[in-house]
C-alpha cells in the first residue's frame, strides 16, 4: 500500500495542489517495480472509492502476482 504524504479523503477531493503528493505515489511505485524486476504486465495499481473504500484516506495498492527476483 502506497498513501500520500498529505491527507486526502478521496479521489474526488484531490486539489490541483495536492497533484504533487499523487505524482509522488506513482513515482514510488515506479521504483518498487523496477527494484523488483516486475515487467509491464507483472504489476496492477488499484485505488478505490466511494462506497468501496473503506479507509477515509486516499491510497493506494501495487500488486504483482510475479516471482520475485530477488
Amino acid at each position: 500500500m502506497i498513501v500520500p504524504k498529505k491527507a486526502i479523503r478521496s479521489l474526488i477531493e484531490v486539489k490541483d495542489e495536492d497533484l504533487v503528493y499523487i505524482s509522488e505515489v506513482f513515482r514510488v511505485a515506479r521504483e518498487i517495480v523496477k527494484e523488483r524486476g516486475w515487467k509491464e504486465t507483472d504489476y496492477t495499481i488499484v485505488t478505490n472509492g466511494g462506497k468501496r473504500q473503506e479507509v477515509p484516506q486516499i491510497h493506494f495498492h501495487l500488486g504483482s502476482g510475479a516471482t520475485l527476483n530477488t
